[in-house]
C-alpha cells in the first residue's frame, strides 16, 4: 500500500457566532465528541493547542490497523 500527502479542506456553515464556535473546540473532550471516529477506531491526541495560532494533532484509525494523522490549524 501506497500513502500520499493531501489536505482536505472543510467547511461548515454554524448557526452560532464565532467566538462561541471558538470556545467549544477550544476543550479537548469537546473535540473528542466531535471528531469520535466509531466503533473499532481509536483517536488521541499527539497534541492539542487549539488556539489561534496553534496546531492540534491527533492520530485516529482502526484499532491495531492504520493510523492517519489530522492537523487542525
Amino acid at each position: 500500500m501506497s500513502i500520499i500527502g493531501g489536505t482536505v479542506d472543510l467547511t461548515k456553515d454554524l448557526d452560532r457566532p464565532a467566538d462561541a464556535v471558538f470556545a467549544a473546540w477550544s476543550r479537548e473532550e469537546a473535540q473528542r465528541a466531535w471528531s469520535d471516529p466509531g466503533e473499532g477506531w481509536e483517536l488521541s491526541f499527539d497534541q492539542f493547542q487549539f488556539a489561534v495560532g496553534e496546531t492540534d494533532v491527533c492520530r485516529f484509525g482502526s484499532a491495531g490497523g492504520q493510523q492517519y494523522i489530522n492537523e487542525n490549524r
